[in-house]
């Protein structure tokens, strides 16, 4: 696995998701690169405990499957027999995990290297709004839908936050970086005080604005360059005043937690896990990881950022639990049904679906032939036609004349 830099700057450069000024402040998901280094930071939460009751395994990890080995992501929590939550930057990074030939799955149990179970994830869909917010993508939730139900575990239920919720204690789960070692592989869960729904979020990071100049002067900052416009590019007091006054948090779909005494810290890989409290004998979730800061002390440090569930997102997280695979037991290398060819589409060809075809309609047969099914053989009129006798053994040479003279292009 690659190393982090130990430079105390954000705490990712997302791949694929372009960069605005605010998003020197950047979420905590893996990078997506090449496929040998798909999800190169597995890490856990910083100042955390040990999480290996088995009532919390609704808790889980999204880990990417490769030829060279597997790699944690981000976090997820069930909510539903065969639906994850996760973050919005998360999900966005499927089809291209997908398009590299690599298996996205949802691992349960304590350990990401050694789960007590995998199940593929199938399906997506990500939560309305995607204008804005702390790392570029608006309203940052998802769910992900998986190839089979989860029924040995209870569900996590949702719910929003109000001004009431500000200054209590949640539980930050997740699988992310742990320390400045970058260990990782295993779930923990720490402390997390609701610090802030409204407002600025350096404000209620560093306090003031001449501690975050201090931050952004020293070099704990990104570099970041200057805005192309007339006359003289702004100061570095200028850029960092407007990064102190812009940031602000989405109004009912973001929030500021953590950075109080005692408080543990979400770090790279703990994007999507949830923010939890226990409510009538059941888990609830109030948000999910999004992003944060580093320090010259920690490699991720002063707080998170957590999406929340507002109105709208809260209706869509609703709506979306209650997914039921269109496809049953279909998958996308499909079957013949007599001649007629059947398989689900996969997760780079959009919407999860059932798609068919009569290959009889073009005088052939279905066919499975390879990774997929197909209208591969020829439907011949009448009686079978006689094999001809064997002949002598064709030279190679002449068969490539063949073929070739045939205006066939070998492949």
């Amino acid at each position: 696995m690659s190393t982090h830099s130990k430079t105390p700057t954000s705490w990712l450069l997302r791949a694929g998701l372009g960069l605005t000024l605010t998003a020197a402040l950047v979420p905590a998901c893996g990078e997506i690169t090449e496929t040998p280094d798909v999800a190169d930071r597995t890490r856990e939460l910083i100042g955390g405990f040990a999480a290996n009751d088995p009532t919390l395994d609704a808790i889980g990890s999204l880990v990417v499957q490769t030829p060279f080995g597997n790699f944690q992501f981000c976090g997820a929590t069930v909510i539903a027999p065969e639906s994850v939550l996760t973050a919005k930057h998360c999900a966005q990074l499927i089809p291209l995990i997908y398009s590299l030939g690599d298996r996205l799955v949802f691992s349960l149990g304590p350990n990401v290297l050694a789960p007590r179970r995998t199940v593929e994830v199938v399906g997506f869909e990500m939560a309305p709004g995607d204008m804005g917010g702390f790392v570029g993508v608006g309203r940052d939730a998802a769910v992900l839908h998986l190839d089979s139900p989860i029924t040995d575990v209870q569900p996590v239920d949702i719910a929003p936050l109000n001004d009431g919720h500000v200054g209590l204690p949640f539980a930050a789960i997740g699988y992310g970086i742990r320390d400045n070692t970058e260990a990782n592989g295993e779930r923990r869960l720490g402390k997390q005080t609701l610090r802030s729904r409204h407002g600025r979020i350096l404000e209620t990071m560093f306090g003031t604005f001449e501690n975050f100049l201090d931050w952004f002067l020293t070099g704990k900052a990104p570099a970041l360059a200057a805005r192309p416009g007339p006359g003289q590019p702004p100061s570095p007091e200028d850029m960092a005043r407007q990064l102190y006054d812009e940031t602000v948090l989405l109004e009912d779909y973001e929030i500021v937690t953590g950075g109080a005494p005692g408080d543990a810290q979400p770090c790279f890989g703990d994007s999507g896990s949830s923010l939890i409290r226990r409510r009538g004998g059941r888990f609830v979730s109030y948000g999910v990881v999004s992003g944060g800061l580093g320090s010259v002390d920690s490699i991720c440090d002063l707080g998170a950022v957590y999406a929340a569930f507002g109105p709208d997102v809260f209706d869509f997280i609703q709506t979306a639990k209650a997914w039921i695979d269109p496809c049953g037991d279909l998958d996308s290398q499909g079957v013949c049904a007599g001649n007629i060819a059947l398989r689900c589409t996969n997760l780079v060809e959009g919407r999860r679906r059932v798609v068919e075809f009569d290959c009889g309609a073009l005088g052939m047969t279905c066919e499975m032939s390879g990774a997929q099914v197909s209208c591969d053989g020829i439907i011949i009129d009448g009686p079978p036609r006689p094999m001809p006798p064997p002949g002598p053994k064709a030279d190679v040479k002449e068969l490539e004349k063949q073929v070739f003279s045939s205006g066939l292009r070998r492949h």
